[in-house]
C-alpha cells in the first residue's frame, strides 16, 4: 500500500463574505489564524485501488467546488469521480 499526505494553506481576499455567527453583517477584513486544506492519498500497490480524501476547514462546501475539486484530482490523478 503507498499512502501520501499534504497540507496548504488556504487563502482569500479580504471581502469575502462570513458565515458562522447570527450577528456578524460584515465581510472579511484580515485574517485571524490561517486555515489548512488537507488531503490524504492510498494506492494499491498495484494502482489498482486509489483513494482520496480532502478536508477543508470551512463551514460549506458547495456543489459546484465539489465538482471542480474533484475534477481536477481525477486530471491529475487518474482517479475516477
Amino acid at each position: 500500500m503507498k499512502i501520501g499526505s499534504a497540507r496548504l494553506p488556504l487563502s482569500w481576499q479580504p471581502g469575502l463574505p462570513l458565515a458562522g455567527y447570527s450577528k456578524r453583517n460584515l465581510p472579511a477584513s484580515g485574517t485571524h489564524r490561517e486555515l489548512f486544506v488537507r488531503a490524504i492519498a492510498f494506492a494499491s500497490d498495484d494502482d489498482q485501488l486509489r483513494l482520496c480524501l480532502i478536508s477543508i476547514e470551512t463551514l460549506c462546501v458547495d456543489r459546484a467546488l465539489t465538482q471542480r475539486i474533484r475534477s481536477a484530482i481525477s486530471s491529475a490523478t487518474g482517479i475516477p469521480t
